[in-house]
């Protein structure tokens, strides 16, 4: 799933600001839980920190941003965390994107490899998610909110 979510970021960097003390904390944070899933597995993670990573793969996966905060071997642990985490950060519309970007890929699971009508027409559903996400991320830095996300349990 992660390989064909890939396929779906942009080819173009955009511009992006210097880094800052904030997206250290955030790299930090995400590579401290990077460390837990491994040692420990996804089911150690608190539910804070199950909405924070789980968003950040989302986002990772499907920004035009170049800025990976996401390790590169990042797998979603918890599809219903990541829309909690979008819910979370006030972005309803990027909640329900996490439903049907759930909902589209449980789809192509079942589409038989040879009825090349149902695969285009699950690749035209997916670019239209790509767009729509694309159009949440214009209108807000999602790294942002994401950040604004963690400060209370940053230390």
């Amino acid at each position: 799933m992660g390989l064909l979510l890939d396929r779906f970021r942009a080819h173009g960097a955009q511009p992006h600001p210097a880094r800052t003390e904030n997206s250290t904390s955030l790299e930090t944070m995400l590579a401290a839980i990077a460390r837990k899933v491994e040692s420990r597995g996804g089911t150690a993670l608190s539910a804070k920190e199950s909405k924070v990573w789980n968003t950040a793969v989302v986002i990772s996966f499907m920004s035009s941003d170049r800025r990976d905060h996401a390790p590169a071997n990042a797998k979603v642990l918890s599809w219903a965390a990541a829309r909690a985490g979008f819910e979370d950060m006030g972005l309803p519309t990027a909640a329900a994107f996490v439903t049907s970007l759930v909902t589209e890929l449980a789809f192509r699971t079942e589409i038989d490899p040879r009825n090349r009508r149902r695969e285009a027409d699950s690749l035209v559903r997916l670019a239209t998610l790509k767009r729509q996400f694309s159009s949440i991320e214009e209108q807000h830095d999602l790294w942002e909110l994401l950040r604004k996300l963690i400060e209370p349990t940053a230390p």
